[in-house]
């Protein structure tokens, strides 16, 4: 059989990189030669970004891929039993998460809830450094005090400016 022809992509659309690779394929001729433009093809592949890698925002899993949805946004995975409420079906179409809806609108709801208020009526917390925001019933584990001064969510606690000590000269 035949294959269906393929549609030839314009030439200024195909990357730079890719071309010269196809080249290099084209001139190798031995196996170590293509080994090399294999090693040269993965390493170039941004793996991180692919959903084998993915885990939830929320609880930190990646076990089962197919409650997982990506932002189309961020590319960051949650759950759709770790939102609240629930989301009951895979939405249609392109998926934005709240922290990415929270960037687009320059508000601050809360990124489990998508709600500035709770219908629980706690409060929101917001961290100093990103466009997270959490109620304090919201956020795993809860959090019972809100807390006072400046708070950071576990993505940006590691980029918390570290607070000077007072040198003491004797």
């Amino acid at each position: 059989g035949t294959l269906p022809a393929q549609p030839i992509p314009n030439p200024d659309e195909i990357p730079k990189g890719l071309v010269v690779w196809r080249e290099a394929v084209n001139r190798s001729s031995t196996s170590a030669q293509l080994a090399m433009c294999l090693y040269s093809l993965e390493s170039s592949i941004a793996w991180d970004k692919s959903i084998m890698k993915a885990n939830c925002q929320f609880c930190h899993s990646g076990d089962n891929e197919d409650k997982l949805l990506l932002c189309d946004g961020c590319d960051k995975g949650y759950h759709t039993y770790c939102f609240k409420p629930k989301m009951e079906n895979i939405p249609d179409g392109d998926w934005y998460c709240h922290e990415c809806m929270n960037k687009a609108t320059g508000e601050r709801n809360c990124i489990v809830c998508g709600k500035k208020i709770a219908t629980t009526g706690t409060r929101l917390i917001l961290c100093e450094i990103c466009p997270r925001a959490y109620h304090t019933d919201c956020i795993q584990p809860p959090i019972h005090k809100v807390p006072r001064g400046k708070w950071y969510c576990s993505n940006c606690i590691s980029k918390k400016p570290q607070k000077r000590s007072v040198k003491k000269n004797h």
